[in-house]
C-alpha cells in the first residue's frame, strides 16, 4: 500500500487529518473524536508517514483509545491492537504463504 492508497483509506473511513507540530516526542495522535494529528517535521520519509498515518487510523477503526494516565498494561494492549491492525493492512503476505497455514479445518 503506498501513502496515496493509506490517505484514501483513512479518507474512506471519514478520518480528518490535521498536520501540526507536537511538543511531546509524538509522531502523530488518534483522537476519539475520529481524527489524527500528523507532526510532519518528526517523519524522516513517506514509509514512515504511511506507518505514522495507517497506525494513527488503526487506532480509530479499532477503538483502541487511552489516555496518558492510563496504567502501563492498558496502553500496551491498546497500542497492540492497533499495530497489529497495521501489519495486517500493511504488510503484504504472499497467497502461497496464506495456504501454508491452511488446516482442514479452515478449508
Amino acid at each position: 500500500m503506498t501513502l496515496t492508497e493509506v490517505y484514501r483509506e483513512i479518507d474512506r473511513n471519514g478520518i480528518d487529518v490535521y498536520y501540526f507540530p507536537m511538543e511531546s516526542n509524538a509522531k502523530g495522535i488518534a483522537l476519539p473524536d475520529g481524527s489524527i494529528a500528523i507532526d510532519t517535521d518528526k517523519i524522516e520519509n513517506d514509509i514512515e508517514e504511511k506507518e505514522v498515518a495507517y497506525h494513527e487510523c488503526a487506532h480509530i477503526k479499532t477503538g483502541s483509545f487511552y489516555n496518558l494516565h492510563s496504567p502501563f498494561d492498558i496502553k500496551e494492549k491498546q497500542e497492540k491492537r492497533a499495530w497489529k491492525e497495521t501489519i495486517i493492512t500493511l504488510v503484504p503476505v504472499s497467497y502461497t504463504h496464506l495456504r501454508a497455514h491452511e488446516t482442514r479445518s479452515n478449508l
